[in-house]
């Protein structure tokens, strides 16, 4: 395994290198721990829910409020997946797009406009090199990359990417955050690879003790979350 040095990006700073992710179904919900995530040093959070339904654009926003209300401080940073004038409105610092939604109009400059780290990110979902070299020219300031690792939600859609191929986007303009699959225990081979840093949904809301997890996720990560 690939010491765990953290990779320095060149290119952009990102004020978080563990991306915490919300899923479905999982045997933990971020409404249970979020709080007690923050107090031990969470830096970023993604509530993910793609849905367009009135109804369920209803219900995200009473999640989103109360979600909001868990956190004691300025961290972590909240990100929306997908809606970003929702993002605004709900006191958001940020959105994740996933691919096919344009990034034109997702921040509250104009994309050719950089603003400070940490006031409005937009993170953008890639699967290679030239789709990462796109979301920088639309204004994105990190890009997820994955899946790395086999991970059950992705199966249908072929086998996973690879340290390979992570490592020939991370030669691009942003920092990449690894996805899918990732644990304690791969980190530190992603970080080797080029990444920033690594996303998890199931290795932290799946785990026995979600606290534990992060810590392990801390330790991975050069005690830098």
């Amino acid at each position: 395994m690939a010491s765990p040095s953290p990779h320095t990006s060149p290119h952009r700073f990102l004020p978080f290198r563990f991306y915490l992710i919300s899923g479905q179904g999982t045997r933990h919900q971020p409404e249970d721990w979020l709080t007690s995530l923050a107090q031990a040093g969470l830096q970023a959070f993604q509530l993910r829910d793609k849905s367009s339904s009135a109804s369920a654009l209803e219900r995200l926003a009473v999640r989103a409020a109360a979600l909001r209300g868990l956190i004691p401080g300025p961290r972590p940073l909240l990100l929306l997946n997908t809606h970003a004038e929702l993002a605004r409105q709900w006191g958001f610092q940020g959105v994740h797009l996933p691919q096919g939604i344009s990034s034109q109009g997702s921040g509250p400059h104009p994309t050719s406009t950089p603003h400070p780290p940490g006031t409005w990110l937009v993170g953008r979902s890639c699967h290679s090199l030239e789709e990462v070299i796109a979301a920088e020219r639309e204004g994105a300031d990190f890009a997820t990359f994955g899946p790395v690792f086999p991970t059950p939600s992705k199966q249908a859609y072929g086998p996973p990417l690879g340290l390979a191929a992570l490592a020939a986007a991370a030669q691009g303009p942003l920092p990449l955050i690894a996805l899918g699959g990732i644990t304690p225990e791969n980190t530190p081979d992603c970080l080797a690879a080029g990444a920033w840093g690594v996303a998890a949904i199931r290795a932290v809301w799946d785990a026995p003790d979600p606290l534990a997890a992060l810590n392990q996720f801390r330790q991975a990560l050069g005690g830098n979350l």
